[in-house]
């Protein structure tokens, strides 16, 4: 692209194009689309990045999904070349008519590279993924509140084995869709999908065999994992009330002391093995928990009973970042979880199992005072405050 040229006297000033680009991307930070439209005009150079801030992420609803449409059919339209993410939300109804799917298809399937659908109800499974496997060049995806009807099921069961999930995608998150039918798709793949990044939840007992076959499946691949664990007709599966915590004695062998690994601690506190599903991913950098402790879960929070065995469980030497979610209306609810810190303390400064741990981050959502709940964790888990392991997000 040839740089911007201006004229202040007989001698020319030559505006680099990386500094229209930077400025063009601070308007875009700022949400200021009459501006963006505006540079639009100003010369060839400035069109193509306007038009990059201006169209980079599109999201439909039904209500501006037929106006787009037609502006992206126009003959002399060259908006499609531009859109990298779609997201597509609210379609209670049926999502698309097979002409605006085409439509739509046609346009983008060669440019989306990360495509998020969010409370959106197909006729069946089979709608759901010649959708998504229509986009070749996916490198994300994001179903969250999907869901599809048993529209002609049976006959249709060979054509969803023959569909594939483009190799290109990286990133997966799947948040409140039937898992066990999508996780099912993944795994019976003849050469199962890997991906760097799973956001996978809420697990219930239906879903969970799946998932932890596809965990196992991504083994050392997979580098960041969020898990949120759901409640079932029963609550959480917790085998049994843990006792009362107690430190285990050090090994000592040949002169050499060496202390008890987290799956010991586990064992011992919760009478129960460590996950070896979770212990098979040797590659992680991070873990993150979704609602680790929300404040409608008293009796059945993820921290009493799931939250503590994945994270006794990790077998990963790289591990650096543990992300932990909270959610909660005042500080004096956390005590009313069933919640043991002396374990989680012990685990997390654990440096045989974690020796590379740099953080373990609260995202913290409700009410709460974060500054206040953020002094009471640190209290609760002495040894990680004094490393300086503890950091605290207020999410927006």
């Amino acid at each position: 692209m040839a740089p911007v040229t201006l004229k202040f006297s007989s001698r020319p000033i030559v505006l680099p194009q990386e500094l229209s680009d930077y400025i063009i991307e601070n308007l875009h930070h700022e949400l200021d689309c009459d501006s963006l439209k505006q540079c639009g005009l100003v010369c060839k150079a400035w069109l193509y990045a306007s038009r990059m801030c201006q169209f980079e992420r599109v999201n439909l609803t039904p209500t501006n999904l037929s106006s787009f449409l037609a502006l992206i059919n126009l003959s002399s339209s060259s908006i499609p070349a531009y859109v990298r993410r779609l997201e597509i939300r609210s379609f209670r109804c049926k999502i698309f008519d097979s002409f605006s799917s085409t439509q739509l298809l046609a346009s983008l399937g060669c440019t989306i590279t990360s495509l998020h659908l969010r409370d959106v109800v197909f006729d069946s499974f089979l709608d759901v993924l010649n959708f998504i496997c229509s986009f070749s060049r996916l490198g994300s995806l994001t179903l969250d509140q999907v869901t599809w009807g048993n529209f002609n099921q049976a006959k249709s069961n060979a054509a969803i084995h023959s569909k594939i999930l483009p190799h290109t995608v990286d990133h997966l998150r799947l948040h409140d869709i039937p898992l066990r039918q999508f996780i099912g798709w993944l795994n019976s793949h003849t050469k199962v999908p890997k991906v760097s990044h799973l956001d996978v939840g809420p697990l219930r007992a239906e879903s969970t065999p799946f998932t932890g076959t596809y965990l196992v499946s991504l083994n050392s691949d997979l580098k960041h994992v969020a898990l949120a664990f759901g409640i079932g007709n029963k609550g959480h599966i917790c085998a049994r009330q843990a006792g009362g915590w107690r430190h285990l004695t050090e090994h000592t062998e040949h002169g050499t002391i060496t202390p008890p690994s987290n799956e010991e601690r586990f064992m011992t506190h919760y009478g129960v093995e460590a996950c070896s599903i979770v212990g098979s991913l040797t590659g992680l950098y991070s873990l993150q928990i979704n609602d680790y402790i929300h404040h409608e879960d008293y009796q059945q929070s993820t921290a009493s009973f799931w939250g503590p065995r994945a994270i006794a469980s990790i077998r990963a030497p790289q591990l650096r970042h543990i992300i932990l979610g909270i959610s909660l209306r005042r500080v004096g609810e956390l005590d009313k979880f069933r919640v043991c810190w002396e374990f989680l303390d012990v685990v997390f400064t654990s440096s045989m199992d974690y020796p590379l741990l740099t953080s373990i981050e609260f995202q913290i959502s409700g009410r709460v005072d974060v500054e206040g709940l953020a002094s009471l964790i640190s209290l609760r888990l002495p040894a990680c405050a004094k490393r300086g392991l503890l950091f605290f997000r207020k999410l927006v």
